[in-house]
């Protein structure tokens, strides 16, 4: 399982700029309750899953070639049972193909 996390501040800012009519009412605290759900289902499905979490903080990988390929440079690699969380620096220094 891969999850894509970004701060709840970056995801309102990304809402705002997109501008869909569908999204408008989605608030910070409804973000936060998300964020905290999937918190707690990784910590208990971490012994029967392989989940890799990608903080993606401000990388763009839609415009930013150099950071889909870090990014799939990581998800790539073997990883064992568990939980695996990779930090922005971490995908930041990833090599490339």
């Amino acid at each position: 399982m891969v999850y894509l996390h970004r701060p709840v501040e970056q995801l309102l800012q990304n809402i705002a700029q997109r501008g869909r009519s569908y999204e408008r009412h989605i608030t910070a605290a409804y973000l936060n309750q998300l964020d905290d759900a999937y918190a707690r289902y990784f910590e208990q499905s971490k012994d029967q899953n392989t989940i890799v979490v990608l903080e993606l903080e401000d990388l763009n990988f839609i415009e930013e070639p150099l950071h889909y390929e870090r990014i799939r440079y990581l998800l790539e690699q073997p990883y064992i049972k568990g939980y695996h969380r990779l930090s922005v620096d971490q995908i930041r220094q990833a090599p490339v193909h």
